[in-house]
């Protein structure tokens, strides 16, 4: 427990006696006594006392500390001060644990992580820790750290939700309240989840298809995984199935993120033919960067391959402004975190209430487990350009040297 000390001056009257008294710090508190006691020769002593578990301390006795035996009736007098050590509670500890991959910083560090510690700038008495674990094994192992470091809440992704299940499940047993985001809209009320936030995968897949029609993209369309093992991109495809309407999907996995240029590779071997015919109509990617990659292999190409993608960086916004790229589908990873966490701190509050207010053990039978649905964001060649401005504070476009005729 951290303690603070605070100076306490008392106030003495003629009529000083034991009272009861309880003083509060910036975020903790302590209760103190004072002691008055007549002196034989007429004089008042005071001192003061801390209340230690059961019982009371010592007493510190200021160095000024007497009232003279001839004081003058209804006048207030101090004492020097003393220091009382107040103890301040611990931080309680919000963890957050995604799926981050290995170079993936554009989603994951710059926009989910950063959102997620301007969050917890402006709550007091709050530690937000996010981790990243690659696989969910190690993801598991994050969470059951913060379980073991106390934690109060913990938000998880669920790219793939079976091996974090467990460990999830022990946290809702223990009183954790737990809350997912990102994938696994589908599963999350199967981990004991209280609140998953994200974009709707399914529905946004139906979106994209539907958009990609209306922009006249015929033929077969590729849409692109670059992670093994995450639910909600399967759901994005799936999406897309429906949605597209002017010929099949046919899904495939590249590298990642982790190894763009071998990501390249994998794209050129897929979408161009040994000819250099497109085989496909259009290509949609699930990642901004892995939309970067798609738009390099096109312009080396030359293949008439439209292109739209998921998220945004600064080349896709440009892209898009210059019509190289359809359009993208920000899936909002800044409120992604914001919500979570806000979900967290409600929750957190509210469930000890309700168990205790209403007698039951599950306090899902009245909060319920409920979706938070964001957005999407759509980027257009309607908007790119306020976009980049907005987002990265320039447009390179308009940077131009003006010169003079005359």
């Amino acid at each position: 427990m951290k303690s603070r000390l605070m100076w306490l001056v008392l106030g003495i009257g003629l009529t000083a006696a034991v009272m009861g008294s309880v003083w509060a710090a910036t975020s903790g508190e302590v209760e103190v006594r004072v002691n008055a006691r007549h002196l034989e020769d007429g004089r008042v002593e005071v001192a003061v006392q801390q209340h230690d578990g059961d019982s009371w301390g010592d007493r510190q006795r200021p160095d000024s500390r007497f009232v003279p035996a001839g004081a003058q009736a209804n006048h207030w007098y101090s004492s020097s001060a003393v220091s009382i050590e107040v103890p301040v509670p611990e931080d309680e500890l919000f963890c957050l644990v995604t799926h981050a991959q290995p170079g993936d910083d554009g989603f994951w560090t710059y926009k989910f992580e950063a959102m997620a510690h301007r969050w917890d700038v402006y709550h007091d008495g709050i530690t937000v820790q996010v981790m990243h674990g690659a696989t969910p094994q190690i993801q598991a192992e994050m969470l059951q750290q913060c379980l073991d470091d106390g934690a109060t809440a913990v938000g998880s992704s669920l790219a793939d939700p079976e091996p974090l299940r467990d460990v999830l499940l022990s946290a809702v047993d223990a009183g954790i309240t737990v809350v997912t985001f990102n994938s696994g809209l589908q599963d999350y009320q199967s981990v004991g989840s209280s609140r998953h936030v994200s974009v709707n995968e399914p529905e946004t897949g139906r979106q994209v298809g539907a958009l990609l029609v209306e922009r006249g993209v015929t033929g077969n369309v590729a849409c692109v995984i670059h992670e093994a093992r995450n639910v909600g991109l399967d759901e994005r495809c799936d999406g897309l199935e429906e949605g597209y309407t002017n010929g099949s999907i046919e899904r495939f996995h590249v590298t990642g993120v982790g190894d763009i240029e071998a990501t390249k590779d994998n794209l050129r071997e897929r979408l161009v033919g040994e000819d250099g015919e497109p085989l496909f109509g259009g290509v949609v990617t699930l990642n901004s960067d892995i939309g970067s990659a798609a738009l390099a292999v096109v312009r080396e190409t030359g293949a008439d391959i439209k292109i739209a993608t998921f998220d945004e960086n600064r080349e896709v916004l440009e892209a898009i402004r210059d019509g190289e790229i359809l359009f993208s589908v920000d899936t909002v990873p800044q409120y992604q975190a914001f919500y979570a966490l806000s979900s967290m701190l409600q929750l957190a509050r509210t469930i000890p209430r309700i168990l205790e207010l209403y007698k039951v053990d599950d306090p899902h039978a009245l909060l319920s487990q409920l979706p938070v649905l964001l957005g999407p964001r759509l980027y257009t060649s309607d908007n790119a350009r306020e976009w980049l401005q907005t987002v990265y504070g320039t447009d390179r476009s308009v940077i131009t040297t003006e010169v003079d005729d005359n």
